[in-house]
């Protein structure tokens, strides 16, 4: 995700301090354009005329947190970096909501079959993601 996908060219204010429980995001560090970690869950914002410094950002994701998502077809692609509001509808690409039902930390190197259920009459579709530079796995219903 790049400067150009964010809803402001810069953040007028900030919403809640970097450091408080309920922030959404959090800015990682601070380092040359171009040299921020990638992956799901990371971005990197650059100030327009910023100097080349860029702000690394990670996302901190909640159980009951929602995601936009789309369906590609054989995957499911969703926009990591969202934070839409759960009775929202999707807008632009998306076509669907997901929401954040199980944050793991110290996940396995492969996710199991039935590793974000509930127990074992919960037949949901999961959708899972490896984020926090791997350190964790989100794990993701659809929001209805």
């Amino acid at each position: 995700m790049g400067a150009a996908d964010w809803a402001e060219s810069s953040p007028r204010r900030a919403k809640v301090r970097c450091s408080a429980e309920d922030a959404r995001i959090r800015v990682a560090e601070v380092r040359e354009r171009g040299e921020c970690p990638e992956g799901d869950g990371l971005a990197e914002w650059v100030a327009p005329g910023g100097r080349g410094l860029a702000l690394c950002l990670e996302r901190r994701f909640r159980a009951g947190d929602c995601l936009l998502a789309s369906d590609g077809g054989e995957s499911l692609r969703a926009a990591l970096m969202s934070a839409p509001t759960c009775g929202s509808r999707p807008v632009g690409n998306f076509d669907r909501l997901l929401r954040v039902v199980g944050v793991h930390g110290d996940p396995p190197a492969r996710i199991p079959q039935g590793f974000c259920a509930k127990g074992p009459g919960d037949d949901r579709q999961y959708w899972t993601w490896r984020v926090a530079r791997g350190e964790k796995v989100i794990c993701t219903v659809d929001a209805r």
